[in-house]
C-alpha cells in the first residue's frame, strides 16, 4: 500500500509539471502571436565554445563535430588522433571492410567517433554525412589511377561534391582541404593538374575552405620510404630515373601535417588561405635514396635508367591500367605520370604561400626518432653496422 501511495504521488507530480509545462508554452506562444512574432522561431546553434566542456583531454567536450573523409589514410589517422584527443566528436566515412578503419575506434572515447560506409560518387549521401558537423577535413586523394577510379574523379569531382556539400548544409563552419605542393594548371602531370583542379573547385563552392598543400609525406604506414626500404633490401639494384637527378621532393612529416590542418580548423584567421606545408629539406630522389641506405646501413647498386627508356617501360601500364584490374602503383617506374613529375620538379616549396609557422607548427627534418620506423627493417637487425656500444651512466639500470 505504501508502494502504491508513493507512486501515485509520483503520477501526480508529473501530471502536475506537466501542466505547468504546458500552461508556460500556450502562455508563449501567445505572447508571440500578439508581438506578431511566430511561437516558434529558429535559433542559431550556439557557438562551439558555448558547448565545451571538461580540461581538454579525450573525455572531455571540445564543441565540435567533426567529419574527416580520407581518415583511413597515412595523414588521417593522425588528424583523427588530434582531434580525438581533445574531446571531438567525429563521423568517419569509410570504403571496403571494418578492419580499414577499426584501428581509429582507440582515437577517442567511447562513442565519440562513428563509422559509416558510403559512396564517393553519391553526393546526397555526402550530404547526410557533413550535416551536424562543424569541422570537415576532406583527406581524399590518389597519387595514381586505378581501374574504378581516376585523377578526376578523387581529386575534383569528389573534392566539389565535399565542398558543395558543406556549402549547401548551412552548419559547416570550416572546411580544410587537403591539395598537393605543386598543384598547378600547367602542369604536365594530370595528377598536379588535378589537384588544380579540386582546389578551383573548392574555392568556388566554399570560398572561405583553408587549403593545405602537403609535400610528400613520411611516417609510420607510408609509402614513400616503407618502399624505399622494400627495393634498397629485395632488389638486386634500385632504378633510378636519369640516376636520380631528376625532379626533387620536400618530405614532410605526418603527424607535422595532421597538427597543421587540426590548429588551420580552429583558427578563423585561416579562412579562404592556401598553406605550403613541407619539412625543412629538399632532396632530389637520388639523394634521398641514398640518404635511406645510410639510415639502412646497407649499400645498394643503383642503376641509371634513361628518362626514354622509363617512359618505353610505362606504356604497357597507360595501355593496361582500365583494362585489367591489377595493383599498377605498386610499379613506380610504369607510372607515366610519376615520370611528369620528375620532369614538373615542383613539388618543393614556392615561398609565395604562408606555411608551417603560420600555423604554430616547427616541422620535423627527416631523422633521428621520426625514421625509427625503417631501422627494424635492417637485413642484420636494429643493431646491424653499430660499432660502438652505448652504456647506460653508472649507477642506472638499463
Amino acid at each position: 500500500r505504501a508502494m502504491a501511495a508513493l507512486l501515485a504521488r509520483g503520477r501526480a507530480g508529473a501530471s502536475g509539471a506537466l501542466s505547468c509545462a504546458c500552461r508556460a508554452l500556450s502562455t508563449s506562444a501567445t505572447a508571440a502571436a500578439a508581438a506578431n512574432l511566430p511561437a516558434t522561431s529558429p535559433q542559431a546553434a550556439p557557438a562551439p565554445s558555448v558547448l565545451k566542456r571538461g580540461t581538454g583531454g579525450r573525455s572531455s567536450v571540445s564543441g565540435h563535430t567533426a567529419t574527416v573523409f580520407g581518415a583511413t589514410g597515412l595523414v588521417g589517422r593522425y588528424v583523427v588522433n588530434a582531434l580525438g584527443r581533445e574531446g571531438t566528436r567525429m563521423v568517419i566515412p569509410g570504403r571496403g571492410d571494418e578492419d580499414n578503419w577499426r584501428h581509429l575506434r582507440l582515437m577517442g572515447d567511447i562513442g565519440q567517433i562513428t563509422f559509416a560506409p558510403y559512396d564517393i560518387r553519391d553526393k546526397e549521401h555526402i550530404k547526410e554525412l557533413v550535416s551536424g558537423s562543424t569541422l570537415v577535413f576532406n583527406l581524399l586523394g590518389r597519387d595514381w589511377e586505378t581501374h574504378n577510379f581516376s585523377f578526376d574523379d578523387v581529386n575534383v569531382s569528389a573534392a566539389a561534391a565535399v565542398a558543395e556539400a558543406c556549402a549547401e548544409d548551412g552548419g559547416v563552419r570550416r572546411l580544410v582541404h587537403a591539395s598537393a605542393l605543386g598543384a598547378d594548371a600547367g602542369a604536365r602531370s594530370a595528377l598536379l593538374r588535378s589537384k588544380a583542379a579540386g582546389e578551383a573547385a573548392v574555392r568556388e563552392a566554399f570560398p572561405s575552405a583553408t587549403i593545405v598543400r602537403p609535400g610528400i609525406v613520411f611516417g609510420r604506414y607510408d609509402r614513400l620510404l616503407s618502399k624505399m626500404v622494400t627495393n634498397i633490401n629485395n632488389l638486386p639494384f634500385v632504378p633510378l630515373v636519369e640516376g636520380g637527378a631528376v625532379g626533387r621532393v620536400q618530405p614532410t612529416h605526418a603527424v607535422d601535417l595532421a597538427t597543421a590542418m587540426r590548429n588551420a580548423a580552429m583558427d578563423s584567421t585561416t579562412e579562404g588561405q592556401t598553406y605550403e606545408l613541407a619539412g625543412p629539406n629538399a632532396y632530389s630522389w637520388g639523394e634521398l635514396y641514398r640518404f635511406v641506405a645510410k639510415e639502412m646501413r646497407t649499400d645498394p647498386t643503383f642503376l641509371p635508367i634513361p628518362m626514354a627508356v622509363a617512359r618505353m617501360l610505362a606504356m604497357p601500364r597507360d595501355f593496361m591500367v582500365k583494362k585489367a584490374k591489377i595493383p599498377w602503383y605498386k610499379l613506380a617506374l610504369s607510372n607515366s605520370d610519376f615520370l611528369d613529375r620528375l620532369e614538373d620538379d615542383n613539388q618543393v616549396l614556392s615561398g609565395e604561400h604562408p606555411g608551417f609557422e603560420q600555423l604554430g607548427v616547427v616541422p620535423r627534418a627527416m631523422g633521428g626518432q621520426s625514421l625509427d620506423y625503417i631501422r627494424h627493417r635492417r637485413s642484420g637487425g636494429y643493431d646491424q653496422g653499430a660499432t660502438v656500444v652505448e652504456l647506460p651512466p653508472e649507477g642506472t639500470l638499463r
